[in-house]
């Protein structure tokens, strides 16, 4: 089940069709189809280094679920119309030079940037699993892309649409977010024809009583999204892995306490935490901060003037590094498993305006 810290948001295309009988190029093709609905055009397939680079410290939707303070604002961003076309930001260059109309860009106005990284709104991706006998099928896109194109929330649905068409087949699109329970929704199409639809609270999720969709066609939505969770946490857990470590490397540093010594208790730490029936995050929090009594340089605090205040920053501190130590233990274990997830990478472009 999920976390109170964590909310969801379903968006998935359960095809019925073995997701070994899809070739890659049919699958994109469907994808680019999508794409056309929605004026854009699918420009050029990546390497998942390359969308990593371009995606890394943006909101990209990777996974089914997201922290509840971006799902706080997901549907103001989905649905809030904005006509800038913030789809670059280089900041290598300057804002004049990113205006210049030669280049089709122009800023979004007081956005924070993390890293040196283009965060760059054109890169998608797309991915699709078999779970029990379905074809489960997710695109994802950056929100900065949906503020010029809002109806693109609808991307997954087109091109599972289109899937049916091409293989002349049926399959069954559901939506929901914890943002609003009232507007859940599934559909039934075959063929590329929606042939029935529900909307409503449980039409999907079914928390206060059996859902629609399981009961009409047996798809239970939290365990596909947990087990979907698993799978693509496991695919990117390289990936992620290579980031956290830089993560680690920043923040410990910071305190003084990158050093191999603490990382080798750490790890010991993890391997008996890991092993308990219980695993309770505030176990770690508070060797963390016994940590940062001992062990870390904590001059920055001296600037506050009294011990309470002191302690709750340290407190604070703490709760940041265990969430790494925690983040890091959990990409060790999915190293270690298969995904069974196949995905693709590219990069979309606006179709010209003749």
């Amino acid at each position: 089940m999920q976390s109170a810290a964590l909310g969801y948001y379903l968006d998935l295309f359960f095809l019925k069709k073995d997701s070994q009988l899809i070739e890659d190029k049919q699958f994109l093709q469907a994808v680019h189809t999508g794409l056309l609905h929605f004026g854009l055009r699918l420009d050029n397939v990546v390497t998942r280094k390359e969308f990593m680079e371009n995606t890394r410290s943006v909101p990209v939707n990777r996974y089914v679920r997201l922290p509840n303070r971006f799902l706080a604002q997901y549907d103001k961003r989905v649905f809030n119309k904005n006509t800038i076309e913030a789809i670059i930001f280089d900041p290598t260059k300057s804002k004049e030079e990113q205006a210049n109309p030669d280049s089709g860009i122009k800023l979004e106005e007081n956005v924070h940037f993390d890293n040196a990284y283009f965060h760059n709104a054109r890169y998608m991706s797309a991915f699709m699993t078999t779970i029990d006998n379905l074809t489960v099928i997710k695109i994802n896109y950056n929100y900065k892309l949906v503020k010029l194109v809002p109806r693109l929330v609808d991307i997954t649905a087109f091109t599972g649409m289109v899937l049916t068409k091409m293989y002349n087949c049926s399959g069954i699109y559901a939506r929901a977010g914890s943002f609003s329970r009232s507007e859940e929704y599934f559909c039934y199409v075959h063929n590329g024809d929606i042939k029935s639809d529900e909307k409503g609270t449980d039409s999907c999720m079914g928390y206060l009583q059996p859902s629609k969709i399981s009961r009409v066609h047996n798809i239970d939505c939290k365990n596909v999204m947990e087990e979907v969770d698993n799978r693509i946490s496991i695919h990117y857990a390289s990936e992620d892995m290579t980031e956290l470590e830089q993560i680690k490397k920043k923040h410990f540093s910071n305190y003084g306490v990158d050093r191999s010594e603490i990382y080798r208790k750490l790890d010991k730490v993890m391997d008996h935490w890991r092993s308990r029936s219980y695993r309770r995050a505030e176990t770690i929090v508070d060797l963390m901060e016994q940590m940062l009594i001992k062990e870390a340089d904590l001059k920055g605090l001296d600037g506050l003037e009294t011990d309470k205040q002191k302690e709750e920053e340290r407190k604070k501190i703490a709760v940041e590094l265990a969430e790494i130590v925690i983040a890091r233990d959990s990409l060790k274990q999915n190293l270690y498993n298969e995904s069974y997830v196949r995905d693709v990478c590219f990069n979309v472009d606006f179709i010209p305006r003749q």
